[in-house]
């Protein structure tokens, strides 16, 4: 009897482990339109009262298997839907693949794509859940599924998609679950507006040439620490631009905090919210990063930093944000990752100095005042060094003198009168 109860055990804690389990977060919103959002949840103070106007949807996605978005409904008297979808290009509640629809009339109504399958009595502070589970999908209240989808068109990404119709209509603690780890994978790309997404690439397809009016967001995010984004400039005759965002509101470069715009001149400039930093020469196949080290945003081609800010304002979380110009201009083979994901250690130092660089004691494995044929590299910039470890064994490079200002090429439009270097 004992070696039984022992077998099942065994077994149970067998089947434990062997079910996944994901992680549940808390739904960070993004693009919100008339809605006010707060922490995870969603109140609707624009637009007009009873229209498909208003709403948001999540910064996080879930790339495959199983999921959910769950969420409690505060209020019995407005209209407003949730659920998930594979892209959301507006407001419509059409858009959302599958949804709950909260409705004044106290009923929760399953709809996908808007077909109206069932509905259920809701009460304020329900909680309902729309589950992605296996090849199905569960829609639960209070924990009891009241409908099942058995055959349904599921196309991954999924993300958390609303539409809010009814004046101050609240979504109420939306969290997700099943979404992409934080670590370093291939960009998903969001919102797409003038632009086809391939992969984790972008081609602009329609819009004028020359016009802001292009581009879409990753689905993943830096919630906060260190991270990057790469990317390669494949062609070097278009105009556009990448970055990290706190949000993605449109399309123009003014809302792209920290970004390299690529110029059809071959050159790739810093741009921080638009303002002119720095620049470097570009060609085709040049593959660029932009990474949060620390406090310090660095700007690196080809894996050396051309310029780094050392007194950024970082609002987490991050995501990957895309402006394309020219008709044809691409983004390419995107990256995104949370943590240092490779990237090299740095530190940056207040002024350039002729003694002998130091690393940190934060640096793992390195000593606070190595001897010359410990491997490293440092960077200067008017203002500020930048030390990277590295994997090869040359000794240290002796410090070299610094300029503070940039030349501007003939034809060329000035930028700020601003030094290059550390902001």
């Amino acid at each position: 009897m004992l070696r039984r109860c022992i077998r099942m055990v065994c077994a149970m804690v067998l089947l434990t482990c062997a079910t996944p389990a994901h992680a549940q977060e808390n739904v960070i919103w993004q693009n919100p339109i008339n809605v006010h959002p707060t922490g995870n949840s969603l109140l609707k103070d624009g637009g007009c009262s009873g229209c498909e106007d208003a709403g948001a949807v999540s910064t996080q996605t879930i790339t495959s298997g199983s999921g959910y978005v769950e969420f409690t409904a505060t209020e019995t008297n407005t209209d407003r839907q949730i659920g998930l979808s594979h892209s959301s290009s507006g407001t419509s509640t059409a858009e959302i693949q599958f949804s709950i629809r909260l409705t004044t009339a106290g009923i929760a109504e399953v709809r996908e794509s808007n077909v109206y399958r069932t509905d259920v009595p809701y009460a304020a502070n329900d909680r309902l859940r729309i589950a992605v589970v296996g090849t199905t999908i569960v829609y639960s209240k209070n924990g009891t599924a009241f409908f099942t989808n058995t055959n349904p068109a599921i196309t991954y990404p999924l993300l958390a998609d609303t539409a809010l119709l009814t004046s101050n209509a609240t979504i109420t603690n939306a969290v997700i679950s099943g979404a992409a780890s934080s670590g370093g994978g291939n960009i998903t790309w969001a919102s797409p507006i003038r632009v086809t997404p391939s992969g984790a690439s972008l081609l602009k397809t329609s819009g004028c040439t020359g016009c802001e009016d292009a581009g879409a967001a990753s689905s993943q995010t830096i919630a906060g620490g260190d991270g990057y984004i790469e990317f390669t400039a494949t062609e070097t005759n278009t105009d556009r631009q990448i970055g990290l965002s706190n949000g993605n509101p449109g399309t123009t470069h003014a809302e792209i905090d920290f970004s390299i715009r690529l110029t059809s001149g071959g050159t790739a400039e810093v741009r921080e919210s638009d303002a002119y930093r720095g620049e470097t020469s570009y060609a085709a196949g040049s593959r660029f990063r932009i990474a949060v080290v620390g406090t310090t945003i660095v700007y690196s081609k080809n894996g050396t930093p051309f310029y780094t800010n050392t007194s950024p304002a970082i609002t987490y979380p991050l995501l990957a944000d895309t402006s394309l110009l020219t008709l044809n201009a691409t983004i390419t083979d995107g990256f995104i990752s949370s943590g240092s994901g490779g990237q090299p250690a740095y530190t940056a130092r207040t002024d350039p100095d002729p003694t002998p660089p130091s690393l940190p004691t934060a640096i793992s494995g390195v000593p606070a005042n190595p001897a010359v044929n410990v491997p490293f590299e440092d960077t200067y910039f008017p203002g500020s060094r930048v030390l990277r470890v590295t994997d090869g064994t040359a000794a240290a490079r002796r410090p070299r003198t610094c300029r503070t200002g940039r030349r501007r090429r003939p034809g060329r439009r000035p930028g700020p009168p601003t030094a290059r270097g550390s902001t």
